[in-house]
């Protein structure tokens, strides 16, 4: 069990839990893991609300891999030697780095299902077509496009050599809605959700 480090609650809106984990001087790695169980889609750069209440790790107690590929990860203390820390898993790095099986291509095909099944999902299903609507800033904002529907068949033609190809471009999509489109857009927020 990992010892509290108390709490940090955000005093404006947009503030990331890696300028959290900046000002309370703790783990940025270990300050998201401890929180994904009350906010499930928290990542480094997840743009915050004011007010949210972000459990902190103690300070002093760094996230570190292990380098053997597939080993589970462990917390290793560096200013407490007395305190042992496991289970740490990320949860990412591990499955997403793997070669490719049966399972994991049923597993990104459900993803991407779910994805495309989603209700605030249309904005991103195929691409956006800039030059149609003159968005002549696009490509420059967004130097790398993509969507649910490129997404989906690079997937089918295997042009992916690993899962974690399929998950940058999945993350890409979300990161160009909210590097083009302001807060208050629909299409930014719905890249948060």
């Amino acid at each position: 069990q990992l010892p509290d480090g108390g709490t940090h609650v955000t005093e404006q809106d947009d503030m990331t839990p890696r300028q959290v984990a900046s000002a309370a001087g703790v783990d940025l790695d270990l300050l998201v893991m401890i929180n994904k169980k009350n906010y499930k889609s928290l990542t480094k750069l997840s743009k915050l609300l004011r007010n949210t209440k972000l459990r902190l790790p103690p300070q002093g107690v760094r996230f570190e891999r292990k380098p053997v590929h597939g080993a589970p990860q462990d917390v290793a203390p560096v200013a407490s030697p007395d305190i042992k820390l496991r289970e740490f898993e990320k949860e990412d790095e591990v499955w997403w780095d793997t070669e490719w099986s049966t399972e994991m291509v049923l597993a990104c095909n459900n993803l991407l299902r779910k994805l495309k099944r989603n209700r605030i999902s249309s904005d991103f299903l195929e691409p956006v077509p800039y030059a149609q609507l003159g968005l002549e800033d696009y490509l420059t904002i967004c130097p790398t496009p993509m969507d649910l529907s490129t997404v989906e068949n690079k997937l089918e033609s295997e042009e992916y050599t690993t899962p974690r190809q399929m998950l940058d471009d999945v993350r890409m999509i979300f990161t160009n809605a909210m590097n083009y489109n302001n807060v208050e857009q629909s299409q930014h927020r719905n890249a948060i959700l």
